[in-house]
């Protein structure tokens, strides 16, 4: 049969299907309540679903709890603490926050510090602080162990059943160190080699070490494998360092370092190395331009012309030792020292056209390499200074 208000087909009670007879029984109407909407509260206009009197859930619990739905701070008290005289929020009794926690923590307004007794200990007769009448060490032990006695730990020394050494054996029988053998590797057998610990202070093992780094770089000579694999090889051959200057230097510089190519020597600066660096560095220059001239007068000559020290000579032998242009000799000195002719170049195109001296070399830099200038110079001084 069908409801007689909703007109569904369902089973009836009453007349009615279960949902609109239980509206009935519940609100006592058979209409649909609409379904409520948020709305402002009229006491503090917050938007939201409203209470009864129109008010938010705060306003409203407000008004149920203080009588009023309006919001009322708290009134603090301010002035001077009636103990201390601090100015500031007052709490009970015209007290500060501190003297109101006092008076309710230790039932007394005034400070009281932290009383400590001294004296000898009644254990071991240290005069300190004490509690309970022990010291803190006695007193620490006693809270630790039951008894403020020292206790020393005995240890049980016994044979480790993998080496033998006397120690003190904890888990399986072993010693310490075979023990973290046995984590590590699984055995407690030796894995470092007989050697270690004493080829490091060889006086040689710093000298093979650098060379077994650097071995195979682009920019170092190759070592051969038998002084790579074997330090004591390395020593055998090469022999006693004379001192503690020398340095191992190759006879070949192309070939390999090995007993054939090596020989040991003396470097031929010495300087003290207490010195401070830049003192040091400049000393080392000096004395290493010294030295080695020739090595310094090949490597400025080919990076600043591009020519090698045998090429300057060949042209110095070409031309006599002479300037390619006055054909004479260099006779400049310069701080004391003779000097020696000049590599002349074109500025544009980097070419090396010959030696000259110190003069000729000044003189085309001051006509700027122009020949038309020179022409022109030349025609000067044939015409006796006439332009004509």
């Amino acid at each position: 049969m069908s409801c007689g208000f909703c007109g569904k087909e369902v089973k009836l009670k009453a007349g009615l299907c279960p949902a609109c007879y239980q509206r009935k029984a519940m609100r006592g109407t058979l209409e649909y309540a609409s379904k409520p909407v948020p709305t402002a509260c009229s006491c503090c206009g917050k938007v939201e679903l409203l209470h009864a009197k129109g008010l938010c859930a705060c306003c409203y619990q407000r008004l149920i709890t203080t009588g009023t739905p309006e919001k009322k701070g708290r009134e603090k008290a301010h002035g001077a603490c009636t103990h201390c005289g601090k100015e500031g929020e007052l709490h009970a009794k015209g007290l500060c926050g501190t003297c109101y926690n006092r008076q309710l923590n230790t039932g007394t307004l005034e400070k009281q510090g932290r009383v400590r007794a001294s004296g000898a200990c009644r254990h071991c007769s240290a005069h300190a602080e004490l509690v309970r009448g022990l010291c803190k060490p006695c007193y620490a032990r006693n809270l630790k162990r039951g008894t403020p006695d020292k206790i020393k730990v005995k240890q049980s020394l016994a044979p480790c059943s993998s080496c033998g050494d006397l120690s003190d054996c904890k888990v399986q029988g072993l010693c310490p160190k075979c023990y973290m053998r046995s984590i590590r590797h699984g055995h407690t057998n030796p894995t470092r080699p007989e050697t270690w610990g004493t080829i490091e202070s060889h006086p040689l093992y710093h000298t093979w070490a650098w060379m077994k780094r650097r071995s195979g770089k682009d920019f170092d000579a190759k070592v051969c494998d038998k002084w790579l694999s074997d330090f004591r090889v390395f020593v055998a051959e090469v022999g006693v360092r004379p001192s503690a200057e020398h340095k191992l230097r190759l006879i070949d510089p192309d070939g390999e370092y090995c007993q054939s190519n090596v020989v040991w020597v003396e470097p031929k600066i010495s300087i003290e190395r207490s010195l401070p660096y830049k003192e040091y560095a400049k000393a080392y220059a000096k004395e290493y331009r010294k030295n080695n001239s020739d090595a310094v007068k090949s490597s400025t000559l080919k990076s600043m012309y591009g020519i090698t020290l045998d090429e300057y000579n060949q042209m110095w032998h070409n031309q006599f030792g002479k300037c390619a242009i006055c054909r004479e000799p260099e006779t400049a000195i310069i701080k004391g020292k003779k000097i020696e002719l000049a590599v002349d170049h074109c500025h544009t195109t980097g070419k090396v056209r010959g030696l000259l001296c110190h003069h000729c070399n000044k003189a085309l830099g001051a006509f700027k390499d122009d020949v038309c200038s020179l022409e022109s110079a030349v025609q000067y001084l044939k015409g006796g200074g006439s332009h004509g």
